[in-house]
């Protein structure tokens, strides 16, 4: 592993020396952070400037510098350097006026496109990722956007790095179902010990499969919705009001003028539309309110490994003989840590999904 470091202008200005810890960590869903720490030389405090960019050549993504710490002993000075990955600078980006979302990867990269306002970087071409969504985005971060987008659709984003040239490069993508089919690469069991230090926690307190939807009006005029995650009845039925006033029948799009600036327009709802926007803050409301199943639980490197055989964003099997469980669980977040010994991974699971019940 090299870390290499570029400037302001994303050219390459040397290599980071005497490195004593390295971790890497990347989110599916949200934008990554790294931490550094090596000798505080002549060199490193002088490389290692706020805005700086550290590439790793063993990861795909760049990483920020944001604060760098000086500790000095006397005997020994080092260097502690905070980074985020390049993505996090899209949370400096305001999504002008409202945007009508209807599918994940076009809406997400249309963001990109529209908002960049001078922000260095390319956007990549659409993979074809066809997810339907129903939302709107008003105002808010870029950043913050993408993350409710990627949530509601499973899709995963990030900045790709290509050292060559420095650029940086938005992209949407998919992790792998290796649950199933040709993608199938094993899986993590207590029964053949790459899956220890298991805690499992399982309720419906707080659980809520039907949304009612107030939107604009008052009283009898008020536009009232509902929509519900099944057919529940009786005692079954949990019901969640939504106040959804900030969302109204007008809204206002925004385009660029040539200039820099923004000329605002404003459009009206015809009733399906404003039925559907509603429905899908009650949808995201109701994603808030759902039954818990959470597995913590520590995944070997020996039999499955990161990087071949599954990696980030990927859904992966798991199956706990012991209490009668087989899941699968999205690999949300990796964490590769650097240092003297050698390299390990550490991976964050979530979406977890009782699949069916182990036979035997």
């Amino acid at each position: 592993m090299t870390l290499y470091v570029y400037d302001k202008a994303l050219q390459r200005a040397g290599i980071v020396e005497d490195i004593r810890s390295l971790q890497w960590l990347e989110e599916y869903q949200d934008a990554g952070e790294a931490k550094l720490v090596c000798s505080a030389t002549e060199k490193n405090r002088a490389l290692l400037a706020d805005g700086n960019r550290l590439y790793c050549t063993e990861q795909a993504e760049s990483a920020i510098v944001r604060q760098a710490e000086l500790t000095d002993d006397g005997k020994d000075a080092e260097l502690t350097v905070r980074a985020v990955f390049s993505a996090a600078r899209w949370d400096d980006r305001v999504v002008m006026a409202t945007e009508q979302i209807e599918e994940a990867e076009a809406g997400m990269l249309a963001l990109a496109e529209k908002h960049r306002r001078g922000l260095p970087g390319a956007t990549a071409a659409a993979k074809g990722l066809a997810v339907p969504v129903d939302t709107q985005v008003t105002w808010g971060g870029v950043l913050e956007a993408w993350q409710t987008l990627a949530k509601a659709s499973g899709l995963g984003f990030r900045e790709t790095f290509a050292p060559e040239t420095g650029v940086e490069t938005f992209e949407v993508y998919k992790g792998i179902d290796r649950t199933q089919g040709d993608a199938y690469c094993g899986y993590f069991g207590d029964d053949i010990d790459n899956l220890t230090d298991i805690r499992i926690v399982q309720g419906s307190d707080g659980w809520k499969n039907c949304a009612i939807v107030g939107g604009e009006g008052e009283g009898a005029q008020r536009k009232i919705v509902t929509v519900s995650l099944g057919a529940y009845s009786g005692d079954g039925l949990r019901e969640l009001w939504v106040d959804a006033k900030d969302i109204g029948r007008k809204y206002q799009i925004a385009a660029p003028d040539g200039s820099g600036g923004y000329t605002y327009t404003d459009a009206t709802y015809t009733e399906e539309e404003y039925a559907a926007v509603l429905q899908a803050r009650g949808l995201e409301k109701l994603a808030e309110c759902l039954q818990t199943l959470e597995v913590d639980a520590t995944i070997g490197q020996g039999l499955m490994q990161y990087g071949r055989d599954y990696t980030l964003g990927d859904i992966i099997p798991l199956k706990l003989t012991r209490y009668g469980l087989r899941l699968s669980a999205r690999v949300s977040s990796v964490r590769t840590i650097y240092e003297s010994t050698g390299r390990r991974v550490t991976a964050v699971l979530s979406d977890f999904e009782l699949t069916k019940e182990v036979s035997g």
